[in-house]
């Protein structure tokens, strides 16, 4: 549906703006004045790719405004609509009055959250609808804002720890363009025009920049993304997601790290959700279905299977074949499940994971930065080597 921008008035006499998709102009004045809301007027809103996107810090600030409201005594169908009319997110706010009708009209707040597909966590939505089982909204809620923000923490983190190698990086690649482009096309016709043997490797310098600067290195560059296009087709696809998460966890370094992080977010999930009391092979089933890994929902379901069938957690992980599971993290779960406070060691367990992806990320980008810096000083030795070196004997010879 298209998006309007509005201006109105409620019963109080106070002016209200915002955005809300809608049919037409009149679905939206019918749909504003269910809300108690005068439309005054509209006009078509235009919403940019990046600006359809409902981000990690918007879900937890909605979350967090709700748990607010509740915790003060506000009812539910009125805290949904209050937190809905403070968003300034086009998306999410038609999401929020969307689900807060639902529940006006007697839907569970999780089933209306769970309506919405892709915008609440299943996690979450578990969470919520223990907290209404229970009387407990609020601290569910609560609980559900603290583990989205560990997730955010987590990823501002990585973003944190990849920033200054990435620099690098295109540092290092837009040096490289100016070399092959600008500066050695510059000596092709003093060489020319000399007339003398050229060195084998003044030769290559060349070659490779006129490669830079012909159709050849277009066609190439279109070879290559025709390639990447197919081969993300093939990724979608069953067979092709279980290939590429395969792949993605062999990978050196990087596939240890994507694999401990995966691990962090299971173990911390599963003990947030025993915590509140869900049975351990249900919390199974539902981290698995919140996984987007195959190796991983694999190994979940397989879990899952082996303690309904009677096996202890920490026996289904040992007797898992190529387990992601380490004998430590192994041995926590068994502790824990003797001692009945299992979901205080899954979590200390998440915890030790995240520790590593931090180490691991701080260590990568330390590494990788140098490692840089040090190929763009090759490539300005060869520079010198290839193409100042023999000017300057020709020089000395002339």
């Amino acid at each position: 549906m298209p998006y309007f921008k509005w201006r109105g008035v409620d019963i109080t006499g106070t002016f209200r703006y915002g955005k809300l998709s809608a049919r037409s102009p009149k679905h939206l004045d019918r749909l504003l004045f269910k809300r108690g809301i005068a439309l005054l007027t509209s006009s078509p809103a235009y919403l940019f790719w990046f600006s359809r996107t409902i981000r990690l810090p918007l879900k937890i600030a909605w979350l967090r405004q709700l748990t607010v409201l509740i915790q003060s005594g506000v009812l539910l169908p009125d805290a949904l609509t209050i937190v809905a009319d403070q968003l300034n997110h086009p998306v999410l706010q038609d999401v929020v009055h969307v689900i807060a009708k639902s529940v006006r009209s007697g839907v569970p707040l999780h089933g209306a959250m769970q309506q919405q597909k892709g915008i609440v966590d299943p996690i979450v939505i578990q969470l919520i609808q223990v907290g209404q089982e229970s009387g407990k909204l609020a601290d569910a809620l609560d609980a559900a804002v603290v583990y989205l923000e560990m997730e955010h923490d987590f990823y501002t983190k990585l973003r944190s720890a990849l920033l200054m190698p990435l620099l690098a990086g295109l540092f290092l690649f837009g040096v490289t363009l100016i070399i092959f482009g600008v500066i050695v096309p510059r000596f092709v016709d003093i060489f020319a025009s000399l007339g003398q043997d050229i060195p084998p490797l003044t030769q290559l310098m060349l070659r490779i920049s006129l490669f830079v600067r012909s159709w050849r290195l277009l066609l190439c560059i279109g070879i290559i993304v025709l390639s990447c296009w197919l081969v993300k087709r093939y990724f979608k696809t069953p067979t092709g997601k279980g290939v590429h998460d395969r792949l993605l966890l062999r990978l050196p370094f990087i596939g240890t790290i994507i694999q401990q992080q995966l691990l962090a977010y299971t173990l911390q999930s599963l003990a947030l959700l025993e915590s509140s009391g869900i049975d351990i092979v249900l919390a199974l089933r539902i981290v698995a279905h919140s996984i987007d890994n195959v190796v991983l929902k694999e190994q979940l379901d397989y879990l899952s299977y082996e303690v309904s069938s009677g096996k202890s957690l920490s026996e289904a992980m040992h007797s898992s074949a190529h387990s992601l599971f380490t004998d430590e993290v192994i041995a926590m779960v068994h502790i824990g499940q003797e001692s009945g406070n299992i979901s205080v060691l899954l979590e200390r367990a998440a915890h030790v994971y995240r520790e590593k992806v931090s180490r691991q990320l701080y260590l990568f980008s330390i590494l990788l930065q140098p490692f840089l810096i040090i190929m763009l000083g090759v490539f300005v030795t060869i520079l010198i080597f290839a193409v100042y070196v023999p000017m300057m004997d020709l020089a000395h010879v002339m």
